[in-house]
């Protein structure tokens, strides 16, 4: 019996979940653009669920987790939410991590900000090209978390403490990107298994 009603459990997952897959398919323009504005505020959230750490000037959040979702989702619709967010910040919407307008780009964690549009875009283009199973998607979006986002934070960190004072290019790698890898690699794990489920 047991049996039995775990398979019909099964079956109306796997319904639900290829529903949601023909759906996210088949988005109008319009959903799309609605999409991308919830995905513009998620990231500011994100934002601001954050963890300072005590020996760096960037903090903990969860806005790669949205960032790597919308590029994967939403496609290049996921770019347009990312740079929604980035210009609205600037034009004082304060829901960077540290608040917002024309000044926080001359912070130290504005590059890794810049890195959310990339990373998207990268995503979108790469998971748009051909459907990808679990480890393909991991991999694309493992490059753009780790190559792209932290190449582009590190080197703007880099140059902002360097302003105030000499620091190597390996202290601020200590700094900006050693401290935040397990917890990325997690959110990465969650981000392609959501995916993988959305998409297939």
């Amino acid at each position: 019996m047991s049996g039995i009603i775990t398979s019909k459990r099964e079956n109306t997952v796997t319904r639900y979940t290829n529903k949601m897959r023909r759906h996210m398919e088949n988005l109008s323009v319009t959903e799309k653009l609605l999409l991308s504005v919830i995905f513009t505020m998620l990231t500011g959230v994100a934002a601001k669920v954050r963890i300072p750490l005590p020996f760096t000037p960037v903090p903990v959040t969860l806005q790669t987790l949205i960032v790597l979702l919308s590029g994967a989702l939403l496609g290049y619709y996921g770019v347009l939410s990312q740079s929604m967010y980035v210009i609205f910040g600037i034009v004082g919407v304060p829901w960077f991590a540290y608040g917002g307008g024309l000044s926080y780009v001359l912070s130290p964690t504005f590059g890794y900000v810049l890195g959310f549009i990339v990373a998207s875009a990268y995503v979108a283009r790469m998971l748009s090209k051909k459907r990808r199973g679990f480890l393909g998607t991991l991999l694309v979006l493992l490059t753009a978390n780790f190559v792209i986002i932290y190449s582009l934070g590190v080197t703007w960190l880099y140059a902002y403490m360097n302003a105030v004072n000499s620091i190597s290019i390996k202290e601020v790698i200590l700094m900006g990107a050693i401290p935040f890898i397990p917890g990325d690699a997690l959110k990465l794990i969650v981000a392609a298994s959501f995916v993988k489920i959305l998409k297939g």
